[in-house]
C-alpha cells in the first residue's frame, strides 16, 4: 500500500488534500493531526473521508507536533478511532491499551538520527502488543545500515513497516513490497513531506510502479555516491513501461563496495551501473571482467549471472566514442578520431574509459589531473601522455578537450576545471557530466564557438549498451529517441 501523509494548513485544505491523494492513486491517507491547527474537525473529515485512513498525533519528543498534554493526546487518537478512522498509530515509547476501540493499531518507532542498536529486540517488543503493523521508522547513514533495515521488513508476528528516512533510505520506500513490507509513505508534492526522503506518491505509482513491485521483478539499480543527482530511474523505468518488462530501476548510494555483494542478494538485484567514486573500486569484487573492461581498468556495469556471479562490463568507453565521432562529423566532416589530439581532463574511472575509446580510435591523447601522479600513472599504463593542470595552457592547438570529472555536476553548476583559455571555434568540446546538460565548460565552450557534446549523448550511449547486456535485447531505436527527451527535460 501507498499512504499519502498529509498535514494541511486548515480543514479546506484536508479536504482537498483527501481528494487528491486518491486521484493520485494513493492507497489510504496519513492525517498527521499532531501538524494541523488547533481545533481542527478530525471527526468531520473522517466522516467525509475518500479513502482509509490513519490518524497519527505524534508527540514532540518523537519528532512531532504536538506539544499538548498526554491525555488530550490520547482521547484525540480515541475519538479518531470512534469516528470510523481505519488505523490509528500510537508510538511505543509512549503505548496504551485503547481497549474497545474499532481502529486497527500501528505501533511505530522513530529514530531521526540514525538506526537503534538493537533492531530485533525493539521489533520483536513491538509485536508482543499484537498490533496490525509494526512500524519502525529510521535514518541509516551507510549502507551497511540500509542492509540492517531491509533484513528486517518482513514481519513474523505482524505486519510490518521499515522505513529509511533521508536520501540512503529511498531504496526502502520504492522496493517495501519486494521485502515484504506492509506499505510505504509518500507525500503529494515536493516540499510538503512530513519526512525527509518522501517521494511523491505519483512517483511511487508512474515512475516506480512501487504498488505492484513484488519478489517476481527484476532489480536493477545505479550504485555510487552520490546518486541522488541521477536521471537513470527517469529513463529505465520508463522503458521498462514502455516495452512491459516486470522490471524497476532504483538508486542506491553505497559508500563501501565490499558491500556489493549483499546488497545484491538482500534486494534481489539483476544488475547493477556503477557511477562515481566506484569505477574502479569494484574491480576486485566480481567473479568476471569482460576483456575490453579488463584492459581499461575501470567498471560502469555489473550484470548478475547464474549462482549469483558478478560480471563487469564497461559501457562507456563505446558511448564516449558514439558521441565524439558524431560531434566530429559535425565539426570536422569525418568522424574519424584517427589523429585528433585531444586533451582529457580527469583521471577516474570514466577518464579511462574515455582515454581507452580515443587511444582505440587513434587519437593521441593527454592526459591532465589536479593529482599529477594519477594523471602521470594512468598515461604511462595506457599510452598517452600527461601534463601538470598548470601547463595545459602550452598544449598546442589540440581538437578535442574532453571533461572527465565530476567538475560542474550538480549541485555545482557554475564551474569548470577547463580553463576558458583554452578554448576557440576550432575545437570539439565534450563533458562526461550530463546533470545539468549544459553545464559551465560547455557553455563557455560555445561562447567561444566550439562544436559542444553533452554527457548527455554520452549518458544515452553507455545506458543503450547496458540495456542489452542487462535484458539480452537491443534498445529499441524510438526508446531511446524518447530517452534523450526525458533525460533533457
Amino acid at each position: 500500500m501507498i499512504c499519502a501523509s498529509l498535514a494541511p494548513r486548515d480543514a479546506r485544505e484536508a479536504v482537498e488534500l483527501l481528494q487528491r491523494a486518491r486521484a493520485d492513486g494513493a492507497d489510504l491517507a496519513e492525517l498527521r493531526v499532531d501538524l494541523m491547527p488547533p481545533g481542527a474537525d478530525v471527526a468531520a473529515l473522517i466522516a467525509s473521508r475518500p479513502l482509509p485512513v490513519i490518524v497519527t498525533v505524534r508527540p514532540e519528543w518523537e519528532g512531532g507536533g504536538f506539544t499538548g498534554p498526554e491525555d488530550r493526546r490520547i482521547m484525540t487518537l480515541q475519538s479518531a478511532a470512534q469516528a470510523g478512522a481505519e488505523y490509528i498509530d500510537l508510538e511505543f515509547k509512549a503505548y496504551k491499551d485503547l481497549p474497545d476501540q474499532p481502529a486497527r493499531v500501528i505501533v511505530s518507532y522513530h529514530d531521526f538520527r540514525g538506526i537503534p542498536r538493537d533492531l530485533d529486540s525493539l521489533l520483536r517488543k513491538m509485536e508482543l502488543l499484537k498490533p496490525a503493523i509494526v512500524k519502525l521508522a529510521a535514518t541509516p547513514r551507510t549502507t551497511a545500515e540500509v542492509l540492517e533495515l531491509a533484513r528486517r521488513a518482513r514481519g513474523r508476528e505482524a505486519l510490518r513497516c521499515v522505513i529509511g528516512m533521508g536520501e540512503w533510505g529511498e531504496p526502502l520506500r520504492i522496493l517495501f513490497g519486494r521485502l515484504g513490507g506492509a506499505m510505504t509513505y509518500a507525500t503529494l508534492e515536493a516540499g510538503r513531506a512530513t519526512a525527509a526522503g518522501q517521494l511523491t506518491v505519483r512517483e511511487l505509482r508512474e515512475l516506480y510502479r512501487a504498488h505492484e513491485i513484488d519478489e517476481d521483478w527484476k532489480v536493477f539499480a545505479v550504485v555510487g555516491h552520490p546518486v541522488s543527482q541521477s536521471r537513470g530511474p527517469a529513463i529505465w523505468n520508463h522503458a521498462f513501461r514502455r516495452l512491459g518488462e516486470r522490471a524497476v530501476y532504483v538508486r542506491f548510494p553505497v559508500d563501501d563496495p565490499s558491500q556489493l555483494r549483499e546488497l545484491i542478494d538482500v534486494f534481489g538485484v539483476r544488475g547493477l551501473s556503477v557511477t562515481v567514486p566506484h569505477k574502479q573500486a569494484v574491480l576486485d569484487r566480481l567473479d568476471d571482467i569482460d576483456p575490453a573492461a579488463d584492459r581499461i581498468g575501470a567498471v560502469n556495469t555489473i550484470v548478475v549471472g547464474d549462482g549469483g556471479r558478478l560480471r563487469g562490463h564497461n559501457t562507456d568507453a563505446p558511448g564516449a566514442a558514439m558521441a565524439l565521432r558524431a560531434a566530429c562529423r559535425r565539426k570536422f566532416k569525418s568522424e574519424t578520431l584517427q589523429g585528433r589530439k585531444a586533451l582529457i581532463f580527469g583521471a577516474g574511472g570514466t577518464a579511462r574509459a574515455i582515454l581507452h575509446a580515443l587511444i582505440e580510435g587513434g587519437a593521441d591523447a593527454i592526459v591532465a589531473n589536479r593529482d599529477w601522479d594519477r594523471a602521470s600513472d594512468l598515461a604511462q599504463e595506457m599510452g598517452a601522455r600527461a601534463v601538470p593542470m598548470e601547463g595545459v595552457r602550452d598544449i598546442v592547438s589540440p581538437d578535442l578537450i574532453i571533461n572527465a570529472t565530476s567538475v560542474g555536476m550538480e549541485p555545482d553548476v557554475d564551474t569548470s576545471v577547463v580553463p576558458p583559455s583554452l578554448l576557440s571555434r576550432d575545437l570539439v568540446c565534450l563533458d562526461a557530466v550530463y546533470t545539468p546538460p549544459r553545464t559551465r565548460f560547455l557553455r563557455d565552450a560555445a561562447a567561444a564557438g566550439a562544436e559542444t557534446v553533452s554527457g548527455v549523448e554520452m549518458f544515452l550511449g553507455q545506458a543503450a549498451a547496458q540495456f542489452e547486456l542487462f535484458l539480452g535485447r537491443p534498445l529499441p531505436e524510438e526508446v531511446l529517441h524518447e530517452w534523450r527527451t526525458l533525460v533533457t527535460y
